[in-house]
């Protein structure tokens, strides 16, 4: 059902901004906002947290559609935002080509489907699995509460066996995800934001087997920095 809903809102997307005028840009953003009626809406990129305005449009017709464009050397993250709504943000996996993004202006960043990013469609597989661990992970820290507060200590120790094995199996998930996803780039994205505390070893197995392409790439480059500044 949740697949067919965001092909139902792609198509619907789609054929809506058909009118509105294509701008300049290898990387095409179509988006649809629902129940936003006016407003001026951004395409942003963060680089080193510093948030950098790459294209805008001012929404006044009563509708939702809009369009934005920018050149890209290699797919990066991107976010959508509102000036009339600087914390609520629509984040996305962009690449050349058209990139669909919907979301509802009612929890913008967790109602966000986008279609058209073949990196998007990986990071969302890699999201869900951490979505799962970390609600795991939470369970297991009200049963080691719990302990705590019954002085339990054979059940705790238990508890922290699991929790510690929960914690390898995330890393070596993670690991595999980035060696399994060579040819996109969201495995180095995700080596750089959720694996620096791993060995060197690690992530440059990660960083040799990424394609060349990928290796060019804008998180290709900071991997390959981030091994050469480690010291081990």
């Amino acid at each position: 059902m949740k697949n067919i809903f965001i092909t139902l809102s792609a198509i619907l997307l789609i054929s809506s901004c058909q009118s509105v005028q294509k701008k300049a840009g290898n990387m095409q953003v179509k988006g649809y906002i629902k129940a936003l009626r006016k407003g001026t809406v951004y395409l942003k990129k963060y680089t080193d947290s510093t948030a950098v305005v790459l294209d805008s449009v001012v929404l006044q017709g009563n509708t939702p559609y809009f369009n934005l464009a920018t050149d890209i050397n290699s797919p990066e993250v991107f976010a959508i935002t509102l000036k009339e709504r600087p914390n609520d943000r629509m984040v996305f996996f962009g690449e050349k080509g058209t990139v669909n993004v919907y979301s509802e202006l009612d929890n913008m960043e967790l109602k966000t489907k986008v279609t058209g990013s073949e990196n998007q469609k990986k990071w969302d597989e890699y999201k869900d699995f951490i979505h799962k661990f970390n609600d795991q992970h939470l369970d297991y820290m009200a049963l080691k509460f719990n302990a705590m507060k019954d002085k339990d200590n054979g059940k705790l120790d238990s508890i922290n066996t699991i929790i510690k094995a929960q914690e390898k199996r995330r890393i070596l998930y993670q690991i595999n995800f980035a060696m399994q996803n060579k040819a996109y780039d969201v495995a180095p994205f995700v080596a750089t934001t959720d694996l620096i505390q791993v060995r060197k070893k690690y992530l440059d197995t990660i960083y040799n087997g990424l394609t060349n392409e990928v290796k060019k790439g804008t998180y290709g480059k900071i991997l390959k920095k981030l091994i050469e500044d480690i010291k081990e």
